[in-house]
């Protein structure tokens, strides 16, 4: 929770420099989601997502939901969103909220899937690893489970995923009377929270996604049955999902500089950035990671700034030219 509130304060805290854009928000009530399942048929109501206007977090006019279905997987996908701002930069800074009610038997899977562009399918991991850099793309308020119930799996693990033991308190109920009533729903919602920023640097850096394919991104959320599990779970184990958003800061909202003014440069870079355009020789500056810590500030010399003492990653780059501010987004190799 500490983290979330501190990525959620960072986006209000750079405000100045930037704006928050909404990429991407549900709306349940609407047709945009695409609903459907592994089993067929594929209309069948209980066996695939489906909205629901009475158990549901607010603000939209409901929440999606689906009950595990013996043998299947049921797919809830969004769709396309863009991963960059109107001056086509990247976000230096996206993350993904929702809430969730996940009371789904423990040998079964309520899995957050990506795909970035048109490529494949992948589970969003608990953790990755950038050149030693440990990212912490899951910083939620439940457990995120790895393989054989691990806590935390392996690193870049391709099998986390949510169920009931997710929130022992709030979502161990009993199996065999299972009555729940939109009285006692509201406070068993959980907020939960993805660092999509950590999760693009780790598929730029470690697996050589090509940048001028990073253009858009879809979330899926998809509700794996285990056929080894207890049958009769159709109506007792259930999942409810609410409030999806994904936010963004963007460089097209600064106060005083565009950045069409200013190209850095090489990007991605090694050792050295240089700094085109009107820029004072020694202009002050800071570096921030993605996720908004500050790494290093100083002053340019000669209009170059050595980055080589820095992680591989991607990071966020202010400058200060005559009492205005500009950012740039940069890639560190």
């Amino acid at each position: 929770m500490k983290l979330l509130i501190a990525f959620i304060c960072f986006l209000f805290s750079i405000s100045a420099l930037a704006q928050i854009d909404t990429l991407f928000y549900e709306n349940f009530d609407q047709s945009n989601w695409s609903m459907s399942t592994s089993r067929a048929p594929l209309n069948t109501f209980f066996q695939r997502f489906h909205a629901d206007q009475l158990i549901r977090k607010g603000f939209s006019g409901a929440s999606a939901t689906d009950t595990v279905g013996p043998g299947c997987t049921s797919y809830l996908t969004s769709p396309k969103f863009s991963l960059k701002d109107s001056l086509g930069f990247l976000y230096p800074n996206i993350g993904l909220l929702f809430d969730q009610l996940c009371y789904v038997h423990q040998l079964d899977q309520a899995m957050i899937e990506y795909r970035l562009g048109d490529s494949s399918w992948k589970t969003i991991p608990m953790i990755v690893n950038v050149n030693g850099n440990l990212i912490g793309v899951y910083q939620g308020n439940s457990a995120y489970f790895g393989p054989s119930s691990s806590l935390l799996g392996p690193i870049n693990s391709t099998d986390h995923y949510f169920n009931k033991y997710g929130q022992v308190v709030l979502w161990r109920f009993n199996d065999t009377n299972y009555v729940y009533t939109i009285a006692n729903s509201q406070n068993a919602w959980v907020l939960e929270y993805f660092d999509i920023s950590g999760l693009i640097q780790w598929e730029l850096v470690i697996n050589n996604f090509p940048q001028a394919s990073l253009d858009s991104m879809q979330i899926r959320f998809s509700l794996h049955d285990h056929s080894t599990g207890p049958m009769g779970r159709i109506g007792t184990h259930q999942w409810w999902i609410d409030n999806v958003r994904v936010l963004a800061t963007s460089s097209v909202g600064l106060n005083e500089l565009s950045t069409k003014e200013f190209r850095i440069s090489p990007n991605p870079v090694q050792d050295q950035l240089s700094i085109n355009g009107d820029v004072p020789p020694s202009a002050n500056y800071r570096i921030y990671s993605i996720n908004g810590q500050l790494q290093k500030e100083g002053n340019l010399k000669n209009r170059e700034l050595v980055v080589s003492d820095l992680n591989a990653g991607v990071y966020l780059l202010e400058m200060l030219i005559n009492n205005s501010r500009t950012s740039l987004k940069f890639i560190k190799k």
